[in-house]
């Protein structure tokens, strides 16, 4: 889930008595992925109020400012570059956009907005930046229309390149569109306002276009040229695109879900959901559950993660959730007190943790099992407040959830005293415990102070605007905030301090006095402030480039100017930051283009100036612990100050899981902790009996009154306990597992005259997930009692004591199998006086599949066959083997024809007798589970290939050649190619560019290799025999100058002689060292057989060619410096922090993460 960048930036106040509307509910996860893709919004005045603007403006421009020393060195090699819009002064309103990770191009709208609520914009500029903001141009050349007037922008999320900007004036609608980040624009008249825009998560092209007037959602698959009416009637930021891998259904990518209004009833106010496939609305299989859970309040669908949340009007108790797009179940929270609001907090770790708003205006947490049915309290009493995002006010939880480090969470509580008071948690709220502070912190003695923090609150009770907290997935465990030690937390600017923790909240230091605007850059090794000081503009910032310990001040402006905010690139990857602001009320906007990398001391150089960081939370009994949430999460740092790490360091993170302690759980729904430590039924109308069981793709659930079903005379009982929603932990603890008890006490066994034992399997599946367990019981005939002995079918010839994770429960023979390693297992129940009387089954353990990457190549040749490989990956990341995940299953698809492989094969040879683009997909099975993955490959009539065999410094195996692995070494390997200038001229001088006619390919078999491709363009150039010529030269090079590269600590890679193959496949050395080693072979050879040495060397050089073929994924355009890249990150955008103390609301960061999928499942009751 993704926190925190962009912020908007508006000069005055808002009223805060703003109505409330109640019955609707609201996310975390969709207002900021609304929010974080809008440019950060600067306003010159509120237009709302007026009369305040001038007032404020007045009192800023009469009264005295006094200004604190400024100790500026006479010769500072910071780099400051201003730049003034110049006489745009009339616009109010400015929209400001880095474009998006590794980008120099900066975007930015003014305009003139009218006063009226949702104004119209009737005066516009367009400014691009294409260095870092050193400079900007205006763009009305571009346009071919004399009327542009912009309003908006929205940049696609998975391609920078890619922007489309909304244009709707009196009687004007167009949208503009821009495929190379500017550099040109196309228009397109469109038939509807264009208001938002919606982009596809993986169709760069498939957008969704919403008309706020005419409450009408379209969608358009060329990226805005042509546009088709999906539905009317949509409620505005209610509708949503599908879900990888939860919209598991054919043509899944096609499916919206979106909240409308039944028009046919008009003027009755019924609203609905519809899950439907783009252009013809048609339904999808999800739209029976919408139908049978029928009416929902205005503003209530919500699409999350796994989850979809609907309110009931109406209700009491009024949330419904259908999880994994199964039928909707109401929501069971304890207490039954009426629920008005609702604030989704998380959803991606497992859990659901929300913010119900009570009737008697209490906002409480709450935790949810995984399929968010049932909900345990969490945290009472949370601070919540209605806050401003567009032209909607949202009811919001005061909480902050730390990026990077799951399960961690920090939020505001009022006491009965009206104190606020900061807590936070490590393992998804099941313990909450106050901030710690570095005793020095503290100014005088006080029995109750702590630190409190301020969370996404900013504008406080007072009416003064306080930056919210800021934590990165970039940067794991660094958090900033302002506050106070005290009883309460402070409102006031002058007496808040900025706070850092670099251990995700376990500890705090305080590094600055007063209220600031911050960013991290360059990986979080650097922190840029800025002192927001009311009523006194300022012209110096405060750098640090170890987390705060130590600042030096450098001057940013010549004269103090009014700061309105600062931006980084998506990321925080750069050291290179953009500030703006404005000197006064009526003057242009003011940006400075600021470059820290002259402050460090070159660059960091690896593994020298790095460490590897454990998470430690303190546990209940106040001690350290390292596993959080059954996860050791270890994450690199940064070990030696003051170097530049810079923006091609990909961060080692690695996350194993631990055995279960009593940490890992808490009471299950409807149950309470007792001062014992035992957990007692709450609630006398509801049994202790749960689910019993729950196979691939269903769950059985119990009775209306949450009584599981009886099955073989057994029914399923929760023990008072549940595994921690998200808690990965491995091995359950006995006395935590569910229990299975007789239905009827008077159930007895018939009597037989003769001994019989017959196993019976309690649940409706014997192939289950790891994590899993399967109930077993043994129906007796003339015997009193059963063995049972449970072994893996690789030990079933050997003897030994029955198996550690067989658990005996209840009187009925029954017992609960969950083996700590995957695999199949035979389940044996034997009389013990008498072994011939015995039962036995057998049951599979296995890890799901989780992704399939298609290693091929993506340039071949005609007519020249090569291998499509398919590698799948299972829990933690790990390449599936069989003893992880049983047999595998490949259907291979090309196009229109289907390959089917052999069972645990994993490629496919391929070949293309005609030139053209490919596509490339395969299914991989198992008896759990199937995944997908693609790929496309170019044919071209010749190509010419470089092969490079790779040395390990150690033994790689083929467990460890997994798709990142792979990416890693090739990525390094560029660097390395391009980082030589012979070579870089090479390339440059034949027309070969990377990724489009130059592709390095490592092979993802043993013994490694790496080819190095090169291929025409369209137009056939570089022609056939220039590309031997460039292939020959780049062969030499590397054959004159071998190299090496670290890929981690304990692996390095020597690049060996390079040859090539011929028309037969034979491998030639043709360059460098090789060549004399061919010539003495040929001289000897001549020596001996003169005619017959001048007949091969003739006939072999007249057949020999130097064509191949390539593979690899195509990754992007990346110049590669940095000697260490072990993952890559998923793209977000740069802190941003705001204006003075009048903000109407905070955006978030730019993140396309996936959740991390829970290694270990379970069912319980």
């Amino acid at each position: 889930m993704n926190l925190l960048t962009r912020t908007i930036f508006i000069l005055i106040c808002v009223a805060s008595c703003t109505p409330r509307f109640e019955g609707r509910m609201f996310s975390s996860t969709q207002i900021e992925s609304r929010e974080r893709k809008q440019p950060t919004l600067i306003s010159s005045t509120d237009d709302d109020h007026h009369e305040a603007s001038v007032r404020y403006q007045r009192f800023l421009h009469s009264r005295r400012r006094r200004s604190q020393p400024i100790n500026t060195a006479s010769e500072d090699s910071f780099v400051s570059k201003p730049f003034s819009l110049g006489n745009y002064t009339n616009h109010n309103q400015a929209l400001i956009h880095w474009s998006g990770k590794n980008s120099k191009v900066i975007f930015i709208l003014t305009r003139t907005k009218g006063s009226d609520r949702g104004g119209r914009v009737s005066n516009s500029s367009l400014w691009r930046s294409v260095d870092y903001g050193n400079n900007y141009s205006e763009e009305r050349s571009k346009f071919n229309k004399t009327d542009v007037i912009l309003k908006s922008y929205f940049i696609c999320p998975t391609n920078k390149s890619k922007i489309m900007f909304a244009e709707s004036h009196k009687s004007v609608n167009r949208v503009w569109v821009s495929r190379d980040e500017g550099d040109t624009y196309r228009s397109f008249e469109v038939n509807f306002a264009l208001e938002k825009v919606e982009f596809h998560p993986s169709k760069q092209d498939w957008v969704l276009g919403y008309d706020k007037e005419a409450t009408s959602l379209y969608v358009s698959q060329d990226l805005g040229e042509t546009w088709t009416l999906l539905h009317e009637g949509v409620t505005s930021d209610r509708y949503f695109w599908y879900i990888k891998d939860v919209d598991s259904v054919p043509r899944a990518e096609e499916i919206v879900h979106f909240e409308y209004r039944n028009l046919e009833i008009f003027p009755e106010k019924v609203y609905l959901i519809k899950s439907c496939y783009i252009n013809n609305c048609e339904p999808t299989p999800f739209q029976q559950h919408c139908d049978d859970v029928g009416a929902i309040d205005e503003e209530s669908l919500v699409v999350q993660d796994n989850y979809v949340f609907v309110q009931k009007p109406g209700a009491r108790e009024k949330m419904f959730v259908s999880y994994m797009r199964r039928s909707f179940t109401r929501a069971q929270f304890p207490g039954h007190h009426e629920q008005i609001e609702f604030h989704i907090i998380s959803s991606d770790s497992g859990t659901v943790i929300a913010g119900v708003n009570h009737k008697n205006a209490k906002t409480t947490l709450y935790t949810s099992d995984v399929e968010g049915k049932k909900f345990a309290l969490s945290l009472a009493n949370v601070r919540y407040f209605d806050r401003k995002t567009g032209d909607d006010m949202v009811f919001s939880v005061d909480i902050h959830e730390v990026k990077s480090v799951s399960g961690t969470f920090i939020a505001n509580t009022m006491t009965s005293n009206s104190f606020n008071v900061t807590m936070i948690t490590w393992d998804n709220g099941r313990s909450w415990s106050h901030l710690k502070y570095e005793a020095s912190d503290q100014s005088s003695n006080c029995a109750n102070c702590h630190l409190n923090l301020h969370c996404l609150m900013t504008k406080t009770r007072s009416g003064y605007f306080i930056p919210l907290m800021l934590s990165k997935d970039s940067i794991p465990g660094l958090i900033i905030s302002h506050g106070s030690i005290g009883t309460t937390l402070v409102d006031l600017p002058t007496r808040v301090s900025v706070y850092v923790s670099e251990n995700a909240g376990v500890t705090w230091k305080k590094v600055l006095e007063r209220r600031h605007l911050f960013a991290f850059g360059d990986h979080g090794a650097m922190l840029v402030a800025v002192e927001m000081v009311f009523l006194r503009p300022v012209q110096d910032l405060y750098f640090s480039s170890d987390v705060g310990i130590n600042w030096t001040k450098h001057q940013f402006s010549k004269t103090p100017i009014n700061v309105d905010g600062l931006l980084t690139e998506p990321g925080e990857y750069t050291h290179k930051f953009t500030l703006f602001g404005h000197k006064h009320y009526t003057d242009p906007w003011k940006l400075f283009a600021l470059d820290f990398k002259p402050l460090v001391q070159g660059n960091c150089n690896y593994p020298h100036d790095y460490t590897n960081w454990t998470m430690q939370v303190p546990s209940s009994s106040n001690q350290v612990s390292q596993c959080h949430l059954g996860m050791v999460q270890v994450f690199e740092k940064i070990k030696t100050p003051k170097c530049l790490i810079g923006p091609e360091y990909k961060r080692y993170t690695s996350k194993e899981p631990c055995h279960c302690t009593e940490l890992d759980y808490e009471c299950d729904y409807g149950y309470v902790l007792q001062m014992t430590g035992d957990c007692v039924n709450s609630n006398p109308k509801i049994d202790a009996i749960g689910d019993v069981y729950e196979d691939e793709d269903d769950l059985i659930y119990g009775t209306a009154d949450d009584v599981s079903p009886c099955v073989n005379g057994m029914r399923n009982v929760s023990s008072g306990w549940r595994r921690i929603p998200g808690d990965n932990c491995i091995i359950d603890l006995s006395d935590k597992l569910f229990k299975l008890v007789p239905c009827s006490s008077t159930t007895v066994s018939p009597a037989t005259p003769t001994s019989k034992i017959e196993i019976h399997l309690l649940n409706n599946t014997n192939v289950v997930k790891m994590g899993q367990r399967l109930a077993f019981t043994a129906m007796l005939s003339g015997l009193s009692k059963v063995q049972w002995l449970v072994k893996h079918v690789s030990q079933m010839n050997t003897s030994g004591p029955g198996s550690r994770f067989v658990k005996l429960v209840g009187p009925n023979n029954t017992i609960l199998v969950q083996p700590a390693h995957p695999g199949t297992y035979q389940v044996l129940a034997f009389d013990p006086n008498d072994s011939s009387v015995a039962d036995f089954m057998f049951v599979s353990f296995w890890y799901p599949l989780e992704e399939v990457e298609i290693i091929h190549p993506p340039v071949v040749e005609v007519k020249r066959q090569y291998n499509a490989t398919a590698i799948v990956l299972t829990k933690y990341g790990l390449r599936s083997q069989k003893s992880f995940v049983g047999d595998i299953d490949y259907v291979w698809k090309m196009d229109s024809k289907n390959f089917l492989q052999l069972r645990s094969t994993n490629f496919i040879a391929l070949q293309h007798t005609q030139a053209g683009n490919y596509h490339i997909a395969v299914t991989t099975t198992n008896a759990i589970s199937y995944v997908k993955g693609s790929g496309n490959v170019a044919v071209k009539d010749y190509v010419e290939i470089i092969v490079l065999p790779l040395l390990p410094s150690r033994p790689v195996t083929d467990s460890m050649i997994t798709h990142d692995w792979l990416r890693d070494v090739r990525e390094l390997l560029i660097g390395k190619i391009f980082d030589i200038p012979a070579m870089a001229l090479v390339l440059t001088s034949r027309s070969l560019i990377h990724e489009h006619n130059f592709h390095v390919y490592v092979e993802p078999i043993l013994p490694l290799k790496a080819k190095l491709i090169l291929s025409p363009k369209q137009n056939g150039i570089p022609t056939s025999s220039q590309l031997l010529e460039a292939a020959t030269s780049l062969q030499k090079l590397i054959a004159e100058k071998p190299f090496t590269f670290t890929v981690d600590r304990n692996l390095v890679i020597t690049v060996g002689e390079p040859v090539v193959r011929n028309d037969e496949g034979k491998e030639l050395y043709v360059g460098g060292g090789v060549s004399a080693g061919i010539i003495v072979l040929i001289v000897l050879i001549v020596l001996l057989v003169v005619v017959g040495g001048i007949f091969i060397v003739r006939h072999y050089a007249k057949n020999a060619r130097w064509k191949a073929y390539f593979t690899m994924r195509n990754t992007g355009n990346i110049s590669l410096r940095s000697s260490h890249i072990v993952r890559p990150r998923p793209n977000d955008c740069a802190p941003i922090v705001d204006d003075e103390e009048f903000i109407d609301d905070d955006l978030d960061n730019m993140e396309t993460i996936s959740s991390p999928q829970d290694g270990t499942l379970q069912f319980r009751g």
